[in-house]
């Protein structure tokens, strides 16, 4: 269990990381990834790489669900940012001085869920609102569902 939550945890960091700097160091790249068909390539390659590493890379633990749990530190850490982010939000106030105002928060918990996000345009306000707070929440989920996924798709295929 350990295997597939330390080394899923360290794909994710990598591809964060990875889309990190691709942001600031090749804009050009960045900015076709943001649009278009370059946005739906560049999720479907995200997925898919999400997809295939946990079909090939993936230990199996004997159970679907005790797959699923080893691959939930990468959930862990989403809620553990998405609360901290939660408690911030909560504390400041709606006439804040700052101009960011008190959403700006959020942009950490969706840098760290980044390959889901798409999902939060289903909620498209200006106001960050409890459908979208519970939402951010649960996107928590979607990488190590992904991983999961990979798995399963193995052990089913192994097993048939």
């Amino acid at each position: 269990m350990r295997t597939n939550n330390v080394r899923s945890t360290l794909l994710h960091l990598f591809v964060l990381l990875a889309a990190i700097v691709c942001a600031f160091g090749a804009t050009d790249l960045f900015e076709w990834l943001l649009r278009g068909i370059g946005y739906i390539v560049f999720l479907a390659l995200i997925h898919l790489m999400y997809f295939l590493y946990g079909f090939r890379y993936g230990v199996h633990t004997g159970r679907a669900g005790r797959n699923y749990l080893s691959y939930c530190l990468v959930a862990g850490i989403g809620i553990l940012v998405w609360f901290i982010c939660f408690l911030n939000y909560a504390a400041s106030s709606e006439d804040t001085s700052s101009f960011l105002g008190p959403e700006f928060v959020w942009i950490f918990s969706a840098a760290y869920n980044f390959p889901g996000m798409y999902i939060m345009n289903l909620f498209n306000s200006d106001r960050l609102d409890n459908y979208a707070l519970v939402a951010l929440f649960l996107l928590n989920f979607y990488p190590s569902t992904i991983f999961w996924l990979g798995l399963q798709t193995r052990v089913k295929l192994k097993g048939a």
